[in-house]
């Protein structure tokens, strides 16, 4: 009877650590899925995005700005938003103007 009780014992062990396990397998499992789907929108949105060099060009053609506000610009966009950059590619030349002043100044 002790012997019973002991092998019982041992199952119930064993089922405890494999459930451990598959409850750590599933754990790992979803991060590396996290982990790619994030990577993976990464990519696509760096895939989307202008090249410096556009953006320089955009902010550069608004005739008014000095070269250090040009810079200045034109790094604040590269870093930020693609569809604020977008909106400002479609503007007028007076609106552009006033768009990246208002970046700059904010």
């Amino acid at each position: 009877m002790g012997r019973k009780s002991t092998l019982s014992a041992t199952k119930v062990q064993v089922t405890s650590k494999k459930t451990k396990k598959d409850a750590l397998t599933t754990a790992v499992q979803e991060v590396a899925f996290s982990v790619k789907q994030y990577f993976e929108r990464k990519k696509k949105n760096e895939d989307n995005r202008p090249s410096a060099k556009v953006i320089h060009e955009v902010v550069l053609s608004v005739g008014r700005l000095t070269r250090n506000e040009v810079f200045k610009a034109t790094q604040r966009l590269m870093n930020g938003n693609v569809q604020e950059f977008e909106l400002i590619q479609d503007l007028h030349d007076v609106e552009k103007e006033e768009w990246i002043r208002f970046l700059l100044d904010n």
